[in-house]
């Protein structure tokens, strides 16, 4: 009995989670459209976008058999348990306008609009995403404690229209907590965990091939990172925000 309302999908798949997305009045008073999103397995979204146009970009997890649209990129052809996503919708819910797979496992969390494209990231633990000629970081994911492989974080970027994928690489880290593009193109990407020791700000070049700054802990701080990591990351023009949590005493 969710308020489900003119959205593209209104029905509930099984008893697994979907994801969903609803657009409200800006005093929150009504429902003007709300729709679900995903499979008969657990779907989720985790953030959206919209651009000036109005449509609304959401990434997240998919099940087996998430909806991917004609022409859209799709990492291997089929949908695995799992996998990550980017779908863009009418600004009224009522279109699934392009949906991709964008990710084999793991899923993006973070999503930003920006050099023409779609910038989404997360966290993985899968040594065979879909990584471009040219990445920053083309490994990941070294085999730690009883042969498990740790997770790092990854970014790729699309083409509006989700049907190129133009860029993919790791990150190193544990996982992409924000992304920002600034008015000169510049790719702003925070890491951060709970329980980490340390997260990172970084900036990459709009291909996300090379990283020209890279934080990883505040400096001049005696603390050393001391549980320092970044929640999220905002880019304006020549600065950028950042916000997180530290044990730090100075």
């Amino acid at each position: 009995d969710f308020p489900i309302h003119l959205g593209y999908d209104e029905t509930l798949d099984s008893a697994w989670p979907d994801g969903f997305i609803t657009r409200m009045s800006g005093d929150l008073t009504t429902v003007i459209a709300s729709t679900y999103i995903g499979t008969e397995g657990s779907d989720r979204v985790t953030d959206i976008a919209i651009d000036n146009t109005g449509m609304v970009v959401a990434v997240g997890q998919g099940g087996y058999g998430f909806p991917v649209t004609e022409g859209a990129y799709t990492w291997s052809g089929s949908t695995p348990v799992g996998g990550g996503f980017v779908a863009t919708f009418s600004p009224d819910l009522s279109t699934l306008v392009a949906s991709a797979v964008v990710t084999p496992s793991g899923y993006p969390w973070k999503v930003a609009l920006g050099n023409g494209g779609v910038y989404f990231g997360g966290s993985t633990n899968s040594p065979d995403f879909p990584i471009t000629e040219g990445a920053y970081l083309t490994t990941c994911c070294p085999v730690g404690s009883f042969g498990i492989r740790e997770y790092d974080g990854f970014a790729g970027k699309l083409s509006s229209d989700l049907s190129t994928l133009e860029a993919m690489t790791y990150l190193g880290g544990q996982t992409v907590s924000g992304i920002a593009v600034s008015p000169d193109g510049s790719v702003f990407i925070s890491d951060g965990w709970d329980y980490a020791i340390t997260g990172y700000l970084a900036r990459f070049d709009s291909g996300l091939t090379t990283r020209p700054a890279h934080l990883s802990y505040y400096p001049g701080s005696s603390s050393g990172s001391s549980r320092t990591y970044f929640n999220d990351v905002a880019a304006g023009d020549g600065y950028v925000v950042a916000t997180g949590q530290t044990y730090m005493n100075d």
